[in-house]
């Protein structure tokens, strides 16, 4: 059985699969919530995002977790007095080894300009880098070079303009059908504007 991702609110639970894209429609409250137990779960029992790959089961704070689940939460997933490349490398670079290392290294460079990203912008600390349009285009990068199964974004749309929208319903599209993740957006957005292949929209969490 291959590995699916699991999240939770409240008294309801539900599951992702690779090569899938599911929109969750959650209010700022409720995703406040959920995100505080995803990042910081005290027990198994209160983990409201994890994975489950046969008999094995992983969440946060392991290691092995972060490097299979890419989280974009609360625009939160970038280092200001890092480089761009050293950003897009943070899951490998925390919890990797030196050969997953230059092996998501190679990734980036092989496919760093497809996603308009050069060597400068690469370079520049991302304290200094305000393009939002930019940042989401390096975070696809990221959850793709780095090897991740499942990538998580909570309000991936905001701020952005109309086709900056649709570029990153694009990449949405890609890392699922092109590179097999299993993709899931967080946010009151109709994203499927702007990714069309969204599988399923799950509203909120009902009540019990």
């Amino acid at each position: 059985m291959s590995a699916r991702l699991f999240w939770r609110a409240g008294a309801h639970t539900w599951r992702l699969r690779r090569g899938e894209i599911v929109q969750w429609v959650a209010g700022p409250e409720l995703r406040a919530q959920w995100r505080e137990h995803a990042l910081f779960p005290a027990t198994r029992e209160e983990a409201s995002l994890w994975i489950e790959d046969g008999e094995q089961w992983l969440a946060a704070p392991a290691s092995a977790f972060f490097l299979r689940v890419s989280l974009w939460l609360c625009r939160c997933a970038f280092i200001a007095n890092l480089s761009l490349m050293e950003n897009i490398l943070l899951p490998v670079l925390h919890h990797g080894d030196a050969a997953m290392l230059a092996q998501a290294r190679k990734r980036v460079e092989a496919l760093a300009s497809e996603f308009d990203l050069d060597e400068t912008l690469l370079a520049m600390r991302t304290g200094s880098i305000d393009d939002i349009a930019v940042r989401a285009r390096a975070e696809t990068l990221r959850a793709i070079a780095c090897g991740a199964e499942f990538w998580v974004a909570e309000e991936p749309f905001l701020e952005l303009r109309a086709p900056e929208r649709k570029a990153l319903g694009r990449c949405f599209t890609r890392a699922a059908c092109e590179f097999g993740l299993g993709v899931l957006l967080i946010g009151e957005g109709p994203y499927r504007d702007w990714t069309p292949e969204i599988a399923r929209v799950i509203e909120g969490a009902p009540q019990a």
